[in-house]
């Protein structure tokens, strides 16, 4: 959300009790607030068909001007907990390896899992 008016800036002085908002050099028009700054919650917000892995990792990526960023890299499944004929399992006990477990808060049982997916989370933008 931008911070350009000074509506939005009380706004959010009030909710998180900072005045830095209204009286820092820092914040102008072009300033903005990235509300989910968590990268599981990021992606899970945009996907919630995908159950996301709990340790995100971090990588240097270059785009398409030649110009290196920080993102961040989330693993994710697509998973069912009723497949027909499957039997269910817990999600840790699948996706667990030499390196490194499941690392969730939560621990679903699911019977079917597939499509690796690898979300790429801009440390920096909104994007």
């Amino acid at each position: 959300m931008s911070l350009s008016s000074w509506f939005n800036r009380l706004a959010f002085a009030l909710h998180y009790g900072e005045r830095n908002f209204l009286f820092s050099d820092s914040v102008g028009a072009n300033s903005k607030v990235i509300f989910n700054r968590n990268p599981r919650d990021r992606v899970t917000e945009v996907a919630p068909w995908l159950t996301a892995d709990g340790d995100p990792y971090p990588a240097v990526v270059t785009d398409s001007d030649g110009s290196n960023r920080i993102a961040w890299i989330v693993d994710a499944y697509t998973t069912l907990q009723n497949y027909p004929y499957a039997q269910q399992m817990q999600l840790g006990d699948v996706t667990s390896d030499s390196l490194n477990g499941w690392r969730g808060s939560r621990r679903p049982k699911i019977s079917y899992i597939r499509n690796s997916v690898k979300a790429v989370v801009d440390a920096y933008s909104a994007r």
